[in-house]
C-alpha cells in the first residue's frame, strides 16, 4: 500500500503540461481501501474517483475486500469535461456513464484491466459503441497490456465516436501510445488492424509465457518436442523467451518411431532451439516389470502406451530452473 501510494504521489507531482489519469489503490484515514483512479495536472491532484461497480467473477472478485465508490466524477480538461470510470463501471448499463453524461460530460474515459479471451475485443467494441450511441458522447477506452498469473490483458485500447464508429485503436498485445483528436477537423487517430484469430490466440499465449517467465525469475524453459501440443508449446516458448533460452527434449520409448524423433529435431532446427535425446526405455521397462502380475494374460494395448505420458511427466524434474525449483 505504501509503495502504491508513493508511486501515485510521484506520478501526480510529475504531471506537467498534461492531465494524467492513473489507477491506484486509495486509502482513507480509517484504513479502508478502494480501487481508484487519480486525476492530476500541473503537479497536483485534481481529484480521485473510486470505482462504483466491482466484478463478481470468481477470478476477479473484489467486493469481499473492497467497498464500492458512491460518487460519479467529472473533471475539466481545458474547455472539456471528462467523466471517468474504471473497468466494470462501463459494463453496467445504469452505471456512472449515464450519470456523467447527464451531468454534462463531453467525453467518457474508462481505464480498464479487462482479461483476454478469443474474440474479446469485439465484445468490448460493441459495449463501448453502445455507450457512445446511447449518450451521444465519444468514449475513450484504455485497456491494460500484460499478464498476471493465469490472466492475460491484451490492450487494444480504442476511442469510439458518438455514432459508434471506432476512430482510433491501439495494437493488441503491445504497449502503445494512442493519440486521438476529439471533434473538429483533426478528429481520430491511428486504427490498428485486428490480427486473424489464430495469430491473436498465439500472441496471447506468448504474452502469458513471457510474463510468467519474467516474474518467476527463470533463466530458461524446457519443452518436450514430439506431438502437436508440445510442438506448439515449444514454438510459444521460443517466441516468448528467445530460442537461446529454450531446450527441446525427446523422450523416446519402445513405441517411438524414428520419424517422430526426426520431426522433433526438424522442429527444433526451425525454431532455432537446442534439442537433446533421452530414452525412457529403462523406466518403461521398470514399470512393465512392476505391473507384470496385474497385467498377466493380457495383450499389450494402449494402456502400456499411455505409461509413456506418465513417465515423461515425471522427467520434467530433471530440468531445474535458476531458482532451484523444477520447471
Amino acid at each position: 500500500m505504501e509503495e502504491n501510494l508513493a508511486a501515485w504521489r510521484e506520478v501526480a507531482g510529475s504531471a506537467r503540461g498534461v492531465t494524467v489519469v492513473a489507477g491506484f489503490v486509495d486509502r482513507d484515514g480509517k484504513g479502508r481501501v478502494w480501487n481508484a483512479a487519480g486525476v492530476a495536472a500541473d503537479g497536483r491532484v485534481l481529484g480521485v474517483y473510486r470505482k462504483m461497480h466491482l466484478p463478481q467473477l470468481r477470478r476477479l472478485r473484489r467486493d469481499a475486500i473492497l467497498p464500492p465508490g458512491t460518487e460519479a466524477m467529472i473533471f475539466p480538461v481545458g474547455d472539456a469535461r471528462v467523466g471517468i470510470t474504471i473497468c466494470e463501471d462501463i459494463w453496467v448499463r445504469r452505471g456512472p456513464v449515464a450519470r456523467e453524461a447527464k451531468g454534462g460530460a463531453n467525453l467518457i474515459l474508462n481505464i480498464s484491466a479487462s482479461p483476454y479471451h478469443a474474440g474479446k475485443w469485439e465484445e468490448r467494441r460493441g459495449l463501448v459503441a453502445a455507450h457512445a450511441r446511447r449518450t451521444g458522447l465519444p468514449v475513450a477506452y484504455c485497456n491494460l497490456v500484460g499478464g498476471q498469473d493465469e490472466l492475460v490483458f491484451d490492450g487494444g485500447s480504442m476511442v469510439v465516436a458518438p455514432g459508434g464508429d471506432v476512430i482510433a485503436r491501439a495494437a493488441m498485445f503491445s504497449e502503445e501510445l494512442l493519440p486521438c483528436g476529439i471533434g473538429g477537423a483533426s478528429e481520430g487517430g491511428p486504427v490498428a488492424p485486428i490480427p486473424p484469430i489464430e495469430e491473436e490466440i498465439f500472441r496471447a499465449l506468448v504474452m502469458e509465457r513471457a510474463t510468467t517467465w519474467r516474474r518467476t525469475g527463470s533463466r530458461g524453459d524446457h519443452r518436450a518436442v514430439r506431438g502437436i501440443d508440445s510442438s506448439l508449446v515449444a514454438a510459444v516458448a521460443a517466441e516468448a523467451l528467445g530460442p537461446s533460452r529454450v531446450l527441446g527434449v525427446t523422450l523416446s520409448s519402445p513405441f517411438t518411431s524414428p520419424e517422430s524423433v526426426e520431426d522433433a529435431h526438424a522442429l527444433a532446427s526451425n525454431l532455432g532451439i537446442r534439442c537433446i535425446d533421452l530414452s525412457i526405455g529403462d523406466p518403461f521397462a521398470a514399470f512393465g516389470r512392476t505391473l507384470a502380475g496385474p497385467f498377466a494374460g493380457r495383450a499389450a494395448d494402449t494402456t502400456e502406451e499411455n505409461l509413456q505420458a506418465r513417465i515423461r511427466g515425471r522427467s520434467s524434474w530433471l530440468f531445474p530452473t535458476s531458482s532451484g525449483r523444477s520447471c
